[in-house]
């Protein structure tokens, strides 16, 4: 394998692909809590 191309599957697998997945993982996260605060204060509201 060329060593221009196991550059660029180091840097998809590592720095690139790490940020992307820390990404990924905090707005699935964030997007779970908005909907269950406002579920909650829906409920609340009642």
């Amino acid at each position: 394998m060329p060593l221009g191309e196991r550059m660029l599957a180091w840097l998809y697998t590592g720095p690139v692909g790490h940020l992307w997945s820390a990404v990924a993982d905090l707005s699935v996260l964030w997007a779970r809590w908005i909907v269950a605060e406002a579920r909650r204060r829906a409920h609340s509201n009642r």
